[in-house]
């Protein structure tokens, strides 16, 4: 029903059975972004601001209650980041920040006035984060610009090599490549590499023995192998490296 009212106001005679079919099983921000691609919207301005402090009125204190006992007040909400798909391929991004990473933008525009002389927030957020995700995919994936040449892209050990990493995260798109009967996970963050056959169980850390699991599905299969029941054997769990793990379930949380 979010789908279809989304859609609402951009459906026709002529459309609208295209429209609902490629909107189908898709998230509320995928539709979204559908929309502002059929309904193009302009620039949002760009505003820096302070955000008023609400008044903190303290509760009523019941007469029973003891004198020397404080009443403190609610804590205040977080704040809630909004994204919204202004075209197809600009989005308007809402977030409040702390007067630290407020100050550490103005910092920024100073130091960067030459290069970006409007200090325009927009292109300085799109460098900060060029270079955090450069660092994390340093980290998390081993990314290299020039990769290092090896001979035994393997371990004997759990420790995934970096050569390894890059080839499993190569292969399996930077997502969760499990398998279930609604088809592949679609997952791409709190991803692991996970052994088919664990290690414990003799399972090497080869790019064939590694795949990426978000880590819903990491436990899931985890619990399968090393399950409370009976262990499962083997030659079971070989025919799930062929691809024939359909008759696992995904997590209630899919």
């Amino acid at each position: 029903m979010t789908t279809v009212a989304l859609l609402r106001p951009h459906l026709t005679i002529a459309n609208h059975a295209t429209l609902l079919e490629s909107a189908k099983y898709k998230s509320k921000r995928e539709v979204e972004h559908q929309v502002a691609c059929l309904a193009p919207r302009p620039d949002a301005r760009t505003v820096v601001r302070k955000v008023a402090t609400p008044m903190l009125v303290d509760a009523p204190v019941a007469a029973s209650a003891l004198v020397d006992t404080p009443t403190l007040p609610p804590a205040p909400k977080p704040a809630r980041t909004v994204t919204v798909a202004l075209a197809e391929t600009r989005y308007l991004i809402k977030v409040t920040v702390s007067a630290e990473t407020h100050a550490k933008l103005r910092r920024a525009q100073e130091l960067l006035r030459h290069q970006i002389p409007g200090g325009d927030a927009a292109t300085i957020l799109d460098r900060a984060l060029t270079l955090l995700v450069a660092q994390a995919e340093r980290t998390k994936i081993a990314a290299a610009a020039r990769p290092r040449p090896t001979n035994s892209p393997q371990s004997t050990t759990r420790y995934v090599p970096a050569a390894v990493k890059r080839a499993v995260w190569d292969r399996d798109q930077g997502r969760c490549a499990f398998e279930g009967p609604h088809g592949r996970c679609r997952e791409t963050g709190r991803l692991e590499f996970h052994h088919l056959v664990p290690f414990a169980s003799g399972g090497r850390t080869t790019a064939a023995n590694l795949a990426l699991r978000c880590r819903a599905h990491n436990q899931f299969e985890s619990d399968e192998w090393f399950g409370t029941g009976a262990p499962q054997q083997p030659a079971r769990r070989s025919d799930m490296l062929q691809g024939n793990d359909q008759e696992l379930s995904p997590p209630a949380s899919e």
